[in-house]
């Protein structure tokens, strides 16, 4: 658990005041200047490289067979399928599951469902234009901060022009010694290249805000620099069923920055989605 604290240079209100951990407002007189509202809050923090080694390692120990291939990426998404298809039977012809006398079964003769959950890559691959990058750069440096910080807008303008950062985060990494600074919000950007200026600016903005980060000349050390595109759809995530082509698909991509978040709602609503479609009936509370 740690201290959530939020600061705006814009008036907008905290919708979710009645919705977290031991909310305050900061007085208007401890606020940095330039800022007009704050807040804090009791918050979470999740070491995202580790949870995904545990969410990998939960589904093998249930029974989940990994495949590690390249995607046929073709003219249509039905065409896309077939060739999935293809690999799936030829990995289970490759590597066959056995039974219990000991004996190797055969492949799969059908694949009951499909779940596109290929983010940005959706936009190719369905395709579908509603899909764009909103590019994210973030710099790692050594040390876990006390609690982790939010500043919107970034800072007032500076001169750094489109490489300003758009908002500051510091996010401690629980149990790595290392937290994460950012960032950029840049909608329709396809850079994966880190912008030095950005980071340098990043970096300076956050000063402030984590001094227990600082060694003895008042400086972050740096770890890498690094640069993702966001999966942002126009319209919000899609999350629905569709029949293409005689394939049952359903999709759940196009999260923006919101995945870690939404991502167990989605996961439930798409064994929902699935179960309906082929009529199954679960027992327990309902997803």
């Amino acid at each position: 658990m740690y201290e959530s604290r939020y600061f705006t240079a814009i008036e907008e209100g905290a919708w979710f005041s009645n919705l977290v951990l031991n909310f305050r407002l900061i007085p208007l007189l401890a606020l940095p200047e330039g800022i007009i509202e704050g807040h804090t809050y009791f918050s979470i923090m999740v070491n995202t490289p580790m949870y995904l080694q545990y969410l990998l390692d939960t589904a093998k120990s249930l029974g989940v067979t990994t495949i590690c291939e390249t995607l046929p990426i073709s003219k249509s998404l039905a065409s896309t399928l077939r060739g999935a298809t293809e690999i799936v039977n030829e990995h289970y012809i490759r590597n066959p599951p056995y039974s219990e006398a000991g004996s190797p079964e055969l492949p799969p003769s059908q694949i009951d469902a499909w779940v596109n959950a290929t983010g940005l890559g959706a936009k190719d691959l369905v395709p579908d234009e509603a899909m764009y990058p909103i590019r994210g750069q973030t710099v790692t440096v050594k040390g876990e901060a006390k609690g982790i910080t939010t500043l919107s807008p970034a800072t007032p303008a500076s001169g750094f022009g489109p490489s300003e950062p758009t908002v500051l985060y510091i996010l401690p990494r629980p149990h790595s010694g290392t937290s994460v600074i950012g960032g950029t919000k840049q909608a329709g950007n396809w850079n994966l290249t880190p912008d030095p200026i950005t980071t340098v600016q990043m970096l300076e903005n956050a000063k402030q805000f984590a001094p227990e980060l600082l060694n003895a000349n008042g400086e972050f050390e740096v770890l890498s620099s690094q640069v993702a595109l966001r999966p942002g759809r126009k319209g919000g995530a899609r999350v629905e069923m569709q029949n293409v082509d005689g394939f049952v698909v359903c999709h759940a991509y196009g999260h923006g920055g919101a995945g870690y978040q939404n991502s167990i709602g989605s996961a439930k609503k798409v064994v929902r989605l699935v179960d309906e479609h082929f009529g199954i009936s679960r027992e327990g509370p309902k997803l």
